[in-house]
């Protein structure tokens, strides 16, 4: 798994660094494109309450 992972960030870093205009960032890894997805549509509160519950983290704490 984590060799899978190495690789997919290697051929990011890749293509970042053979364009002549590199984007800010790149998503690597559907958990990363799934935030991002995230962020732009849900409110921050939503957002984190869903990060929260997704982790299993008690309510005020």
């Amino acid at each position: 798994m984590m060799e899978r992972r190495a690789v997919s960030v290697a051929k990011v870093v890749e293509e970042a660094l053979s364009t002549a205009k590199p984007r800010p960032r790149y998503l690597v890894g559907i958990d990363a494109k799934f935030q991002a997805l995230m962020t732009r549509f849900l409110p921050d509160r939503v957002r984190d309450a869903l990060i929260l519950r997704i982790m299993r983290y008690p309510r005020g704490a």
